[in-house]
This record gives C-alpha cells, sequence and structure tokens, in this order.
C-alpha cells in the first residue's frame, strides 16, 4: 500500500488522500485505490485493471469533491463575513455611543473652565482657548492586489510532430509486418499523449479561471472594505470637525457674555 499521485492536477491536495494497492492477477495487474477528503468526511473505493482508466476515475472523483469543498468553504466564509458585519456595526454603534459622551463631557468640561477662569483672572486670551488642530488621521488607501500568474497550456501535439513519424530499418522496410507494427506503436504514443494533453489543458484552463475569479472576488471585496474604510473616516473627520466648531463657538459665546458683562459693570461703576 502506497502513495498514488495524479500529475498535473490541480486541487486542495491538504483535504485528499489517495492509497493505491496493485494485485497482480493471471493476466496482469489489478489496481484498487482508496479516496479519501477529510474536509467533506467522504470516501471511495475504485478498482480497475486498466491504470489510465484508474486515472481518470480518480480525477472525476478528485474534481467533485474538490468543487464541493470549494462551495462549502465559500458558504463558511460567507457565514464568518456576516457574523463579522454584525459585530462591526454594533462596535460601530457603541463607538458612537461612547464618542458622543465624550463630546458632551469635553464641552461641559469647557464651559466650567471658562466659568472658573471669569471667577479668578480678568486677563484671558481668548483665541488660545480655541482648538485650531487639524484631523490627523491619514486618508484611508486602496490596497493594491498583484494580478494573478495564470499557467501557459503547452503546445498542442500534432501527428506530424517528428516524434510521432517513425523511421524505419531496412530490415523494416523489407517486413511489412514490422512496419505496420511501428506505424501503430507511433499512432498509439501520439493518442496517449493528445489525450494527457487536453487533460493538462482542461486543468489549466480550469485553474486560470479559478485563479481570476478568485482575484476578481478579492479585488471587489478590497474595493467595498476601502469604501468601508473611507466612509468611517469621512464620519470621524465630519464628526471631529462638528465638536470642533461647537467647542469654539462656545468660547466665542462665552467672550461675549464676558464682555457685556464688563461692559455692564464699567457702566455701574462711573
Amino acid at each position: 500500500m502506497g502513495s498514488f499521485s495524479i500529475t498535473g492536477l490541480l486541487f486542495d491536495q491538504s483535504q485528499f488522500d489517495a492509497q493505491v494497492q496493485v494485485r497482480e492477477m493471471a493476466r496482469g495487474y489489478r489496481y484498487e485505490a482508496l479516496l479519501t477528503h477529510k474536509g467533506l468526511s467522504k470516501q471511495r473505493s475504485i478498482s480497475s485493471t486498466d491504470r489510465e482508466f484508474l486515472e481518470r476515475k480518480l480525477t472525476a472523483q478528485i474534481r467533485i469533491w474538490d468543487e464541493l469543498w470549494i462551495k462549502q468553504v465559500e458558504r463558511d466564509q460567507g457565514a464568518q463575513k456576516k457574523e463579522k458585519l454584525r459585530l462591526d456595526k454594533e462596535g460601530k454603534k457603541t463607538l458612537a455611543v461612547k464618542k458622543t459622551d465624550e463630546a458632551r463631557k469635553a464641552l461641559h468640561n469647557i464651559k466650567n473652565t471658562l466659568t472658573h477662569t471669569l471667577t479668578v483672572n480678568d486677563a484671558i486670551h481668548w483665541d488660545s482657548l480655541k482648538d485650531a488642530s487639524e484631523f490627523n488621521r491619514p486618508t484611508p488607501q486602496k490596497t493594491t492586489l498583484p494580478s494573478p500568474v495564470l499557467k501557459k497550456i503547452p503546445e498542442e501535439p500534432l501527428p506530424s510532430d517528428p516524434e510521432y513519424l517513425p523511421k524505419f530499418t531496412f530490415f523494416e522496410k523489407l517486413i511489412p509486418s514490422k512496419k505496420e507494427a511501428k506505424i501503430k506503436a507511433s499512432k498509439e504514443l501520439f493518442r496517449k499523449d493528445h489525450f494527457h494533453w487536453e487533460e493538462d489543458k482542461k486543468r489549466i484552463e480550469s485553474e486560470n479561471s479559478r485563479l481570476t475569479q478568485e482575484y476578481q472576488n478579492q479585488l471587489s471585496r478590497l474595493g467595498a472594505e476601502h469604501a468601508a474604510a473611507l466612509q468611517k473616516w469621512k464620519e470621524e473627520k465630519q464628526a471631529f470637525l462638528k465638536f470642533q466648531t461647537e467647542a469654539n463657538a462656545t468660547i466665542d459665546a462665552r467672550r461675549e457674555q464676558y464682555t457685556l458683562t464688563l461692559q455692564t459693570k464699567s457702566k455701574n461703576d462711573s
């Protein structure tokens, strides 16, 4: 019993385990393979006296299970994304309430500070009390994503290629049966090579399509995340400027009140 691999097949190998056992028979060999998918908890036994047929059956089963696994992973990721969005919304609500409370406390502290200053010191530098700071959080930038590296399809084998054109010895030219056998062997070699090329072509096209789709999905996800981050940044900047404006307006109002108080006191004294 040993590991069995299929060359060129692209799939999530961490989820698969294939074991094959070769039994010698009177007229050849019998191949028995046990294929297991860990994530799906599925298992299937496949056997054949033709190794190529066994490989094709294993390839077909692997593709079916791999597609099911991809769909299951996507469903799980979708559920996780929904839960994350729910938690993000709850977190934003909590943060908004917290920031609102903080802003109210800050305005209240400004008013109390001004009231206290007026009672102990007539020389107030009003402009120095104002907040002239800038919103210093940088604008969220888009994440760049490199394009996927797609695999090239090998050149298609043709019957006219040199390796499929038999070269006859002097005796093969004289004996028709030997010549015919060599022609038949060359045709069989081409048939097998072309079959494997078609399989490789299908696998590469499928993998390239998957990579391209994943790339587009990642672009969409990154675009959505950037839009959300940019919207959050705008909201925080707007809240910062609003609080700054309200705080500075409170100082202006106190200054006017202070000026009127001084004028009234001056009139009364005179």
